[in-house]
């Protein structure tokens, strides 16, 4: 679908190129459409084409370093964001591109050095202290990034992303009442938001609050009705077993080739001790996913509470030869073969 949208708009832009051969404006588009489509080759084509006929617009020229950037050609890129900077040191947007470059090669010092310089020149952008601020969260340096989160959201009081990316610092240090309130501050000024929805939700289930958890799940799932994970986040915090069951099928229609919600239903039938059902549902995940290791696991596991060891050393083997590397699923499948061979010698008996 998104190949044919990106056909054509580019088409469309195409003809007005053939219509208005010299208005530099469409071919800019024309590039732009292309990134945007991460159709990156022709995109830089394109660029590269307008910087000879514009080699001091800086604005192409930071368009071609992030072309290479997203190419993950840091080299190219760097020297294209250096030209920009050269023709215009007062943009902070060079400055800010340098960074990120530093941050992908993850030289931190160098990269907040940068975002410095970039910050120096716009004191006032709001984003520039959200983008230090996620790169201090990277880095683990939570306090240094809630410092930049609060400098932005006092410059941009409605800034969304700073007070979703602070609820985010406070969670990752485990401050779960302060996330609760920054998370709340996004979602009221985003209401469509249905990420933020969850992470509210995921919130109050670590704080064991399941009631507020279904409410918010289901806002989740209010804001965006195919939110796969929201359903089997949702399902799992309700109450009710049946209520949960319907509401793992509505996440199997969304995704039916994902085989987390089989996992779900498979796990909800082991708990209520309907084990074969269990199992059929284990089985069409590792259908879907043929190296689903928890499928074949979670068929093993149920497999010997049905004390049928044959069928349980065989999906212990299926996951063990999926991750040979893995010594839980060695020792696993090494006591189902020693059960197995007991059971064996007393048949024989």
């Amino acid at each position: 679908m998104a190949n044919l949208v990106s056909q054509k708009v580019i088409e469309s832009i195409k003809e007005q190129i053939s219509q208005e051969p010299e208005n530099t404006n469409n071919y800019f588009r024309l590039a732009n459409t292309y990134a945007m489509f991460e159709d990156y080759e022709n995109a830089l084509i394109v660029y590269l084409d307008l910087f000879k006929k514009n080699s001091d617009n800086t604005i192409i020229i930071n368009s071609i370093g992030s072309i290479y950037f997203y190419q993950k050609n840091y080299e190219k890129a760097f020297e294209y964001f250096e030209k920009a900077i050269a023709i215009n040191p007062l943009d902070f947007s060079g400055y800010l591109n340098i960074a990120n470059i530093f941050a992908e090669k993850r030289d931190y010092k160098s990269a907040f050095d940068f975002f410095d310089k970039a910050i120096d020149l716009a004191p006032k952008n709001a984003s520039l202290y959200t983008m230090k601020g996620d790169l201090y969260q990277e880095t683990g340096a939570l306090e240094e990034s809630i410092k930049c989160y609060e400098k932005a959201v006092e410059i941009n009081p409605n800034d969304f992303e700073s007070f979703v990316s602070m609820a985010s610092a406070y969670f990752a240090d485990s401050n779960y009442t302060k996330a609760l309130e920054f998370y709340k501050k996004g979602s009221e000024i985003n209401p469509k938001d249905c990420r933020t929805y969850a992470c509210i939700a995921n919130t109050y289930t670590i704080l064991g609050d399941k009631e507020n958890a279904f409410e918010y799940y289901e806002k989740a799932i209010e804001a965006n009705p195919e939110y796969y994970d929201a359903y089997l986040c949702y399902a799992m915090s309700s109450q009710n077993n049946q209520k949960s069951k319907e509401i793992f099928s509505k996440a199997i229609e969304i995704q039916p080739q994902n085989p987390k919600g089989y996992i779900a239903l498979g796990n909800l039938c082991f708990d209520e001790k309907e084990f074969d059902k269990a199992i059929e549902f284990y089985q069409i995940a590792t259908q879907k996913d043929e190296k689903n290791i928890t499928g074949f696991l979670s068929i093993a596991n149920t497999c010997v509470i049905l004390d049928d060891i044959a069928s349980a050393l065989e999906n212990y083997k299926k996951a063990y030869d999926i991750n040979p590397n893995d010594i839980e699923l060695m020792l696993l499948y090494n006591d189902a073969l020693d059960e197995f061979m007991k059971k064996k010698n007393k048949e024989t008996k």
